[in-house]
């Protein structure tokens, strides 16, 4: 899917327009007076890093009108930002730990932009996605506790109950079908084996 420029007005900070070598933070300096947008600590490419969180999590971005699903979301994001795989085809370590939100500083960066938002049921969706995704891993390697399973069937009901309201105060009508049925993967083209298999040689669907 390709975008068109002015597909990405809505955003916030509007990253799309800015050139590969100019800092997301010169041209917003409102984010510098937040502690958690600290380059120093970041592992990766810290302006390629901000515009991945920003057309992922952005409430407006287009990548969350075309991409329901949060994984091929973030894939597009990865291209949208600058970011390249290696040799081999994978994105590699450091960015595969942004995308599975297991780097404490980038999810504190994700964090701190969705409250820049004012929209608490925005960040309580994004996180409930989250935890969905990671929930399916463990029951795919068969890790799952049982008493997770009433759990995670509750969780599924509970991202369409936030997504659909969310939508709503969005005026985003149109994809309010696509998101009562997000968590099914026949419908999405994404099956369970697929994710599992892409965790662990570090692809993702695009």
């Amino acid at each position: 899917m390709e975008f068109e420029k002015e597909d990405f007005d809505g955003l916030m900070f509007n990253v799309n327009e800015l050139e590969a070598s100019r800092s997301v933070l010169r041209t917003f300096p409102g984010l510098n007076i937040f502690k958690e947008f600290d380059k120093k600590k970041c592992k990766l490419d810290f302006n390629k890093v901000l515009k991945y969180i920003i057309y992922v999590y952005d409430k407006n971005s287009p990548l969350r009108r075309e991409y329901v699903n949060i994984l091929k979301r973030k894939a597009k994001a990865l291209k949208l930002a600058g970011f390249i795989k290696d040799d081999n085809d994978v994105w590699g370590k450091d960015i595969e730990n942004m995308i599975l939100c297991q780097d404490k500083h980038i999810n504190s960066m994700i964090i701190r932009f969705l409250r820049l938002h004012r929209n608490a049921k925005y960040a309580y969706l994004i996180a409930l996605e989250e935890n969905y995704y990671k929930m399916l891993e463990k029951m795919i390697e068969g890790k799952m506790a049982p008493s997770d399973y009433q759990v995670f069937s509750k969780m599924k009901d509970e991202i369409e109950d936030e997504a659909i309201e969310i939508l709503n105060q969005d005026d985003l009508k149109a994809l309010k079908e696509d998101l009562y049925r997000y968590v099914d993967y026949e419908k999405l083209n994404i099956m369970p084996e697929d994710y599992a298999e892409q965790i662990a040689s570090g692809k993702f669907l695009l």
